[in-house]
């Protein structure tokens, strides 16, 4: 087993039934860490993350608070000297381009590729989005990892090639930390999602799949729970379907505990997958890079 620490932000649009009991409110109110900025996480924080090789966030696609923590994480890290690598849910197709921005800070490198043009605008290539890889050229040493294998014959496939995608890079460039942003389906460490018991996450992939690195132990899931706000987010398979959602979850013990718009929460025990929580009481929607 490799010892280096990843931290695996995974992102994808939450499912509503995924959401599981809360833990007791004197457990929070006793744990959660209060965040003053997502960008600008506290020190006291790194204790909590660095005893994992591998977190996972997972967000609900197209909101700006998941793409600012995925920041405030890699700052974490950098502050206490430690290097990283990220990974994001954009085409393994559009490194080159990606590096090409990295290197340049030409916008419209990004705004010209075909991930961020496309029609189909699903939230991963919003503004956030192309904020958080602007972000990442002021953060010594981080690099960035394009990891979804793009085309592929299903759903399975395709979390199959994001484990496989991520392990790689692990091992090849041989960083302190990766922390990869993806949807929070393939966050999931647990098997199975709310459709189907038997499937396998990305998450999951990475303990229990072929040719695994990592023990469950070493991965930490942390999933992006809100209270309500908007997301842009796809209602179904046409361009059209994309759009700014106003979203509400029920009410929660994450919600009523404490009166924080934003903590860090490490949970008592694995619910649904996750292991961790990042709270946020409201949650916005970041628009398409290209849309004006």
């Amino acid at each position: 087993m490799l010892r280096g620490e990843v931290l695996l932000i995974t992102f994808a649009a939450i499912q509503p039934g995924l959401a599981a009991a809360a833990p007791s409110p004197e457990f929070i109110i006793r744990n959660a860490i209060k965040l003053e900025s997502p960008v600008e996480l506290p020190d006291r924080m790194f204790p909590e993350l660095k005893g994992y090789d591998v977190i996972i966030l997972g967000e609900m696609h197209g909101t700006n608070e998941a793409p600012a923590f995925v920041q405030g994480l890699l700052r974490l890290i950098a502050r206490n000297g430690r290097s990283a690598f990220l990974a994001v849910e954009i085409p393994a197709g559009e490194q080159h381009a990606i590096d090409s921005f990295l290197e340049t800070g030409r916008i419209d490198i990004l705004k010209k590729t075909a991930f961020f043009s496309r029609d189909f605008q699903d939230g991963r290539s919003s503004r956030a989005m192309a904020g958080l890889l602007e972000a990442v050229r002021s953060i010594p040493g981080v690099e960035v990892v394009c990891f979804d294998p793009g085309i592929s014959a299903g759903a399975q496939e395709r979390d199959s090639g994001m484990a496989r995608n991520i392990k790689d890079a692990f091992l090849r460039l041989r960083k302190d930390h990766a922390v990869v942003l993806a949807g929070n389906v393939h966050a999931s460490i647990g098997r199975g999602t709310s459709w189907d018991k038997n499937y396998r996450p990305m998450g999951y992939l990475l303990h229990a799949g072929p040719g695994a690195i990592f023990s469950q132990d070493e991965i930490l899931a942390v999933l992006n729970r809100y209270k309500k706000g908007s997301a842009w987010v796809c209602s179904g398979g046409a361009a059209s379907d994309c759009k700014e959602t106003a979203l509400e979850q029920k009410d929660s013990g994450y919600t009523l505990a404490v009166p924080w718009s934003s903590y860090f929460l490490k949970e008592p025990e694995l619910a649904r997958g996750y292991n961790a929580t990042f709270f946020s009481r409201a949650i916005t929607a970041s628009a398409p890079l290209g849309r004006q």
